[in-house]
């Protein structure tokens, strides 16, 4: 990276406007000459490019840190907002808006268990009535019954997951 580049070479090779590469060279010495005009390599470029960044914790136009410079304020305001977040998120939890996502499939599971048990237990539960039913009409009602009074059991059912503590009632 030793080749020599004019200001317009340097914007060409980085894709910038040559305003852009004159504001950062600003009053480094050229490091020789190109067709008699002043020109620079592209290392001692960036050397004056660090030089000219804008401080650690400088504040933009309006007053505000910029997150990419990396300074200070940037990394204050960064912290605020993490701590603001957790803090949203422990009052959430103390309100008891959220619930743990193991917790929520443990009951779900348990739910799950209840259903299926009661189904099973359908059956048994039902043989001697669809027994001495007469017709298909008659076991059709015996068994939409026997259904929806288990559904309307459901939402009574306590499920018990494995934390003590956290019990839903259902």
């Amino acid at each position: 990276m030793n080749k020599l580049l004019t200001a317009n070479g340097i914007a060409e090779t980085l894709g910038v406007d040559r305003r852009s590469v004159m504001l950062r060279l600003g009053d480094v010495l050229p490091d020789g000459t190109v067709h008699g005009r002043d020109a620079w390599t592209l290392r001692t470029f960036w050397r004056a490019s660090e030089h000219r960044r804008k401080p650690a914790g400088a504040l933009n136009g309006d007053g505000s840190a910029d997150a990419t410079s990396g300074g200070y304020g940037a990394e204050r305001a960064k912290l605020t907002a993490e701590k603001a977040r957790l803090a949203e998120l422990e009052r959430l939890e103390r309100e008891c808006a959220l619930v743990p996502a193991d917790q929520v499939a443990a009951t779900w599971d348990g739910l799950a268990g209840v259903i299926r048990t009661k189904l099973l237990a359908l059956p048994a539960k039902c043989a001697a009535r669809v027994g001495m039913a007469r017709n298909a009409v008659e076991v059709q009602a015996i068994l939409k019954a026997e259904v929806h009074e288990l559904l309307m059991e459901l939402p009574g059912t306590a499920v018990r997951v494995d934390d003590p503590a956290a019990t839903i009632q259902r």
